[in-house]
C-alpha cells in the first residue's frame, strides 16, 4: 500500500512542483515507483491464485504494521504545510486555500488507490475500505 501511496505523492509533485526540474524528477520517480507497484500487484495476484489464505495473512500484516507504527502515525505538520504551499504556488490566501484543497484531494486519491488495489487483490469492498483506512498517514 505504501508504494502506491508514494506514486500518488510523486504524481502530485509532478503536477505542482515549483520548477521544471522538480517536476521532471518527480515524473521519472513516479514512473519507476509505478513499475514497483505493478510488479508487486502482479506477484500478489499470482500468489493468491495458488494460496487464497495469503489474503488473510496480508490483512493481518496491514493491521500489525498499523499497530506497530501507531505512535508515529500521522503526517508531519511541516510536510503537510509544505505540500499545501507547493500546490498553492504563492502565498495569497486564495492560493493557500486552493493548495489546501489540492492536498485534501491528494489524501482522498491515496486512500482510493489503496482501496482499489485491495479490491483487485480479492478483498471484499468492506474489508478493503477497513484495511485502506489502517494505512499509516506518513505516505509509506
Amino acid at each position: 500500500m505504501g508504494e502506491g501511496t508514494f506514486v500518488a505523492l510523486l504524481q502530485f509533485l509532478q503536477t505542482h512542483g515549483p520548477d521544471p526540474l522538480t517536476r521532471q524528477i518527480a515524473r521519472l520517480a513516479a514512473r519507476d515507483e509505478a513499475r514497483h507497484v505493478a510488479l508487486g500487484m502482479s506477484h500478489l495476484l499470482y500468489r493468491l491464485k495458488g494460496e487464497p489464505h495469503l489474503r488473510t495473512r496480508l490483512a493481518r500484516a496491514v493491521e500489525m504494521r498499523r499497530d506497530a507504527l501507531a505512535g508515529t502515525a500521522g503526517l508531519n505538520e511541516e510536510v503537510f504545510d509544505a505540500l499545501i504551499l507547493v500546490a498553492a504556488g504563492e502565498l495569497t490566501p486564495t492560493a493557500v486555500a486552493r493548495g489546501y484543497a489540492l492536498v485534501q484531494n491528494l489524501m482522498r486519491e491515496m486512500a482510493d488507490g489503496r482501496y482499489t488495489r485491495l479490491v483487485r487483490l480479492g478483498f471484499d469492498p468492506h474489508e478493503a475500505r477497513e484495511l485502506a483506512s489502517l494505512h499509516t498517514r506518513n505516505f509509506m
